[in-house]
């Protein structure tokens, strides 16, 4: 939130790779595919990692890549499926 007067403004930046990830879903569904979700470069921001991972499993993936050993347990945290 970004204070302009008196008047309170949202943001939200988006997601540039939404409509990408979501393409990518329903190609690999149609094709009988499990869709995973790509890299995320940051490996000192396991916040932001978790945070892709929470949003590739919105859309509908089945995993995310891991490109880093602490990347791992996130990863299997999000995609696990519950008891």
């Amino acid at each position: 939130t970004y204070i302009d007067g008196a008047k309170p403004r949202d943001f939200h930046w988006g997601d540039v790779w939404h409509y990408a990830l979501a393409r990518i879903v329903v190609a690999a569904r149609a094709y009988g595919l499990r869709p995973v979700d790509g890299p995320f470069g940051d490996i000192a921001d396991p916040a932001g990692y978790k945070a892709q991972c929470n949003r590739g499993a919105v859309l509908g993936c089945e995993g995310k890549w891991a490109i880093h050993p602490s990347q791992v347990a996130l990863a299997n945290e999000v995609y696990s499926p519950s008891e």
